[in-house]
């Protein structure tokens, strides 16, 4: 039951960060100054490392399992109950992420 509390805490994380990185992507190109092309892959796989590093390592899992859990850090993500949920999050990230806005790239003329 504590896996799956700390596994809905995850998606939470997840959402909740994703959504800042949108925040700051729009900040960027509304004030002029186009994001690095490496933006999203390097801030978004920093948010998964972050994730993984919050909610998916021994302290946890001491608290959620047992302390004799031999679980490893990948494992326990690779585990974890909410991998649905996960996807959507990500899927809806994506589709936002195709929203026009001002200053969008694929919108710029000359």
């Amino acid at each position: 039951m504590l896996d799956s509390i700390r596994d809905v805490a995850a998606i939470l994380f997840l959402e909740d960060n994703l959504g800042l990185l949108r925040e700051k992507y729009l900040n960027l190109a509304l004030s002029g100054n186009p994001p690095d092309p490496k933006f999203w892959d390097t801030l978004e796989n920093n948010v998964m490392k972050d994730l993984k590093l919050q909610f998916f390592n021994p302290r946890i899992r001491k608290l959620i399992k047992s302390e004799n859990d031999t679980t490893s850090d990948d494992e326990d993500f690779n585990n974890h109950s909410q991998k649905l949920i996960e996807f959507a999050v990500i899927k809806n990230h994506k589709r936002l992420q195709e929203i026009p806005h001002v200053g969008h790239p694929d919108y710029f003329v000359d």
